[in-house]
């Protein structure tokens, strides 16, 4: 009797503290996993994150090109997504930009380009908060020329200039170096262009320097 007796009181001490312990490592459990969701959460929220870029270029034409026209100056506005796929470093984005060239030539009074493109790059970050980005773009320019093609003009006579709208494939590499802060960041970048003419290549190089803000 007497050990019947002990055995339900050894159960009855036993059994309220291992219920104890189970619900404090449940309880445990649920916080480990409460707090994991919220880390993983936390990382997507910053891993993946939008721009809005602004730019001033300076575009300087070279070969044929040059022949033609005068330094280029110009705006371009970016969208881009970081860290796309959750691979981080990979930059994509989208760009539409207006450059305008006065003619060098009588017989072109100017060139307008609005360029098109779709870029991919890899972001690479160095000391604290400042990145180095090379880019890929790929798309096309809408160009607009107004000319004459008399090509004999001389002198300072009336010209009677048309115009005349293309739109043709284009590419570009561009090299950006800048600073990211919280929100907004400043950058410049130097790039090399080209613009495939029926009748050959239109070749630039620029320089652009540029602001903006992340989300």
């Amino acid at each position: 009797m007497k050990q019947i007796l002990l055995l339900i009181l050894i159960i009855f001490i036993i059994y309220p503290v291992f219920g104890l312990t189970n619900g404090k490592q449940d309880q445990n459990s649920k916080k480990t996993i409460t707090v994991s969701e919220k880390a993983v959460s936390n990382i997507k929220d910053k891993d993946m994150f939008c721009s809005f870029t602004e730019s001033i270029n300076i575009v300087i034409p070279f070969g044929t090109f040059s022949d033609a026209v005068e330094l280029g100056i110009g705006g371009i506005a970016e969208f881009k997504i970081d860290n796309y796929f959750q691979v981080k470093g990979i930059v994509i984005g989208a760009e539409v930009g207006f450059i305008h060239f006065e003619g060098k030539e009588k017989n072109t009074e100017y060139f307008r380009m609005i360029p098109l493109f779709l870029s991919v790059g890899y972001r690479f970050s160095f000391a604290k908060n400042f990145y180095f980005l090379p880019e890929l773009y790929a798309g096309g320019s809408v160009n607009i020329q107004s000319y004459n093609d008399d090509t004999s003009i001389v002198g300072d006579v009336s010209i009677n200039y048309s115009q005349k709208t293309q739109v043709e494939p284009a590419a570009k590499i561009k090299l950006r170096t800048g600073y990211m802060g919280k929100l907004f960041f400043f950058s410049i970048s130097g790039m090399y262009g080209t613009i495939f003419e029926k009748t050959g290549l239109l070749q630039y190089v620029a320089m652009s320097f540029d602001a903006g803000v992340q989300f």
